[in-house]
């Protein structure tokens, strides 16, 4: 599922500043990570490097999980209301693999690609990366036939919702769209973590609400638009598809 994507985050997103941007990595690798406890290791280990090559602190041990019907994903938030998803699929030759890193943090992204290059032993004629905030300036389809979905919401809110509530809110979403639930909400300041089989959102809400979600599994982006606004109270909000 593609969507189009913008060359900035529309009004009223204007009205807040130094919100979260996604980069996305995309790439085939020659080596495969592994569909076992060996690959899951692996992905933990470049998630460590990567929050480390960012300069963020990594607030939880990063998490790695195989499923037989969406693959090999792994998850770690970061400090700065951070987070990193990735999926990889070994199912097909070369592995094909998905990087999305959600930061308010500015990011070196071609570090970040030379050490994933690095790491997974990418195919540099065969890498493609976006960004939220920039656009698809180096930008091709590499795999159309897997489902990346990519959603990202920003908004005014009529008061900053109390933890027990955002505690709540994330396992209702998680409800609304049909996602496995992994872990339970890890919240840390104005900020919140939530880990499905198939990726995983996260959201703060410092200066108005942020929130982005990253699956492999498809779903209705107006559903988890309309549940946060009802659920938030949130006065405007515009959303993205990506």
């Amino acid at each position: 599922m593609n969507y189009p994507i913008p060359n900035r985050i529309p009004s009223p997103c204007r009205l807040h500043h130094q919100f979260r941007d996604t980069f996305v990595l995309e790439f085939y690798c020659d080596s495969p990570v592994g569909t076992d406890r060996a690959g899951e290791e692996k992905v933990c280990r470049y998630l460590e490097e990567l929050a480390e090559l960012l300069n963020l602190p990594v607030l939880q041990e990063p998490r790695a999980h195989l499923s037989p019907l969406y693959g090999l994903s792994g998850w770690v938030p970061l400090g700065r209301s951070s987070a990193i998803h990735l999926y990889a699929w070994d199912d097909r030759q070369p592995c094909f693999i998905s990087i999305d890193i959600s930061t308010r943090a500015p990011l070196p992204r071609s570090a970040i690609i030379r050490h994933a290059q690095d790491f997974f032993e990418g195919q540099p004629e065969n890498t493609v990366s976006k960004s939220l905030h920039d656009g698809a300036t180096h930008w091709r389809e590499l795999a159309p036939t897997i489902c990346r979905q990519r959603l990202a919401m920003r908004g005014l809110l009529s008061r900053p919702p109390r933890r027990p509530e955002v505690e709540a809110l994330l396992p209702a979403l998680s409800q609304v769209l049909d996602m496995r639930v992994l872990t339970k909400p890890f919240v840390k300041g104005q900020a919140a973590w939530m880990h499905w089989e198939t990726s995983g959102v996260v959201m703060d809400w410092e200066d108005g609400l942020d929130l982005d979600i990253y699956t492999c599994k498809p779903f209705i982006p107006e559903k988890a638009v309309t549940f946060i606004a009802t659920r938030l109270a949130v006065t405007e909000i515009s959303n993205l598809n990506f």
